[in-house]
């Protein structure tokens, strides 16, 4: 599409110039100025559509630019909010049925931000399953704190409890490791 526009505006250019040297020495005098007129009519009139569509391609390529830059930052302060909270040291200490004690952070997270930038369709089709797979650690992670308050709530047996303890753990582990990488990727 560029080579065509680039093609048409020399040809504009080449038609005028024979039009100017060429041809209007063979009209007859009394239409070389209506010629004239609709000529200059019709050439300004195709050179400001070319120029008008180069500047429209120039202001797309800006704004996709402009709004993958704002994917990297929207995505880089959540993966630090994230990751300031999952590791403030504000874990719960959980007393099992049998006295011994288990830390877990019990916190909501929302990876609107993850989300968001992997459906836009600026990144390249590995990170972009980066980002999904971020948001769905995320997700899997506020069920499991879900499933584990329930626990709680319910006063489940000690194994139930300290499988649903180490889940979570596990999947805040796995969400940080993810953050960082994806933070490295991002650079």
């Amino acid at each position: 599409m560029k080579n065509l526009k680039i093609i048409v505006f020399l040809l504009l250019g080449i038609f005028s110039l024979l039009y100017i040297y060429l041809f209007r020495d063979t009209i007859p005098q009394n239409n070389v100025n209506f010629l004239d007129n609709v000529i200059t009519t019709f050439v300004s009139t195709l050179l400001s559509i070319i120029v008008g569509i180069f500047l429209y391609e120039y202001q797309q390529k800006e704004n996709k630019k402009s709004e993958k830059n704002r994917f990297i930052a929207i995505i880089t302060a959540e993966s630090c909010d994230i990751l300031s909270i999952l590791t403030n040291g504000g874990d719960m200490a959980i007393t099992l049925p049998s006295g011994e004690t288990m830390n877990v952070l019990i916190t909501i997270l929302s990876p609107l931000a993850h989300e968001e930038a992997a459906k836009s369709g600026e990144f390249s089709p590995v990170l972009t399953e980066n980002l999904f797979h971020i948001s769905r650690k995320i997700r899997m992670y506020n069920m499991k704190v879900e499933h584990l308050l329930g626990l709680i709530r319910t006063s489940s047996s000690q194994a139930f409890l300290k499988h649903a303890i180490e889940n979570v753990n596990e999947t805040k582990n796995a969400i940080i490791d993810d953050c960082n990488f994806l933070s490295e990727q991002l650079k």
